[in-house]
């Protein structure tokens, strides 16, 4: 499936998703950006803003997909499970036999339930590395709902998450695998 969507640039006056919602991005004061309500205050030189809010979206995402995915995995039996946020580009994530799984940290600017279900579909194929029957009856018991107003949201969605911090004024082609969440 090939869509497009226009960029969301990382600058002052524009507006990013996180968890689902718009957030103003603004410039402030002090060492870190700041999540005050519906505005990301991003203090710094203005030439480091772009760097500043992908660095605090990145360590959101380790914070939010992270530990949730280990502790899921713990409830599987897996306490040798090696997580890493990355960057993407066909997915939304990945699970190896040796228990690497990788999540992409554009996971953090979907809504809860999405980030949720693409943790517990990871996570399942520690178990199961196929998307057959018992893989999905595991990912949903580990999810405890079903799968499929996440794949929904992500089809429609998800070209919008991956045009997220580019600059170019042509909209972004963003191709990505429907077997994924």
């Amino acid at each position: 499936v090939r869509r497009l969507a226009p960029p969301v640039p990382f600058a002052p006056g524009r507006q990013i998703l996180y968890r689902g919602a718009w957030v103003d991005l603004v410039p402030g004061a002090g060492g870190a950006p700041l999540l005050e309500g519906a505005a990301l205050q991003v203090p710094g030189e203005p030439v480091r803003f772009d760097a500043a809010v992908r660095r605090w979206l990145r360590a959101e995402a380790r914070r939010l997909l992270a530990a949730p995915a280990r502790d899921l995995a713990q409830t599987i039996g897996r306490t040798d499970v090696v997580i890493r946020v990355a960057d993407p580009r066909a997915r939304w994530g990945s699970c190896s036999s040796a228990g690497r799984i990788m999540l992409s940290w554009r996971a953090v600017l979907a809504p809860d339930f999405v980030r949720e279900a693409l943790i517990a579909h990871e996570v399942a194929h520690l178990v199961e590395l196929n998307h057959g029957p018992r893989f999905w009856t595991l990912a949903e018991r580990l999810l405890g709902a079903s799968h499929e107003p996440s794949r929904r949201w992500l089809r429609a969605h998800g070209p919008l998450l991956h045009a997220h911090g580019i600059h170019n004024a042509a909209p972004v082609a963003m191709s990505y695998r429907e077997e994924m969440l």
